[in-house]
């Protein structure tokens, strides 16, 4: 290594040990979205934050080595107009981090809380985290996605960071979520 007083040079030739943190990026979605057009394309899964310029749950990354895994965490508060709403996370255009094949069983990385039978359930918004580990077989750069939307029904509607009521009174919430990616060194 060599120092400055501005900063400090590591050499190329040197390595962490395993389990290191090589880097982290990280999004956060800070508004609401809408999932859905209450006819055809409800069960069309887009990018939680898509339009909003640099909140948008899609994350670019290229490993530093050969052999390193992708740690990821996402907390999204979601809720919706119907039960089956679901988050799913990507490896540019691969489904990973996704449930067991069983049957016709749709394979997600969690589920939606929401149960429109339940008195008032469409006042509450439901706290979906989960994580996964993830290891490329290259170091190239690829992109990490998270994606909502329904399973089952097209003309369902699911809310980011919202409610389905949208009543503007105190008990009624707007949420906060977040998407993290750490490289570990191995």
């Amino acid at each position: 290594t060599t120092g400055t007083s501005s900063g400090l040079t590591l050499g190329s030739a040197v390595t962490f040990p395993a389990g290191h943190i090589i880097q982290v990026k990280f999004v956060e979605f800070t508004g609401v979205q809408t999932i859905g057009n209450g006819s055809s394309t409800g069960t069309t899964f887009v990018n939680i934050g898509s339009g909003v310029s640099g909140q948008e749950f899609s994350i670019d990354m290229s490993l530093s080595a050969s052999g390193n895994k992708v740690i990821g965490f996402g907390n999204v508060n979601i809720s919706s107009s119907q039960r089956y709403s679901g988050i799913k996370v990507f490896y540019d255009s691969t489904q990973i981090a996704l449930g067991d094949a069983a049957g016709s069983s749709s394979r997600v990385t969690v589920s939606a809380l929401r149960n429109d039978n339940v008195t008032n359930d469409h006042f509450i918004m439901h706290n979906s985290s989960f994580s996964f580990n993830y290891s490329p077989s290259d170091t190239s750069s690829h992109t990490y996605k998270v994606q909502g939307g329904n399973t089952h029904s097209a003309d369902g509607y699911t809310y980011i960071n919202r409610t389905e009521n949208t009543d503007n009174s105190t008990y009624n919430h707007r949420g906060y979520s977040h998407f993290t990616l750490m490289e570990i060194a191995q």
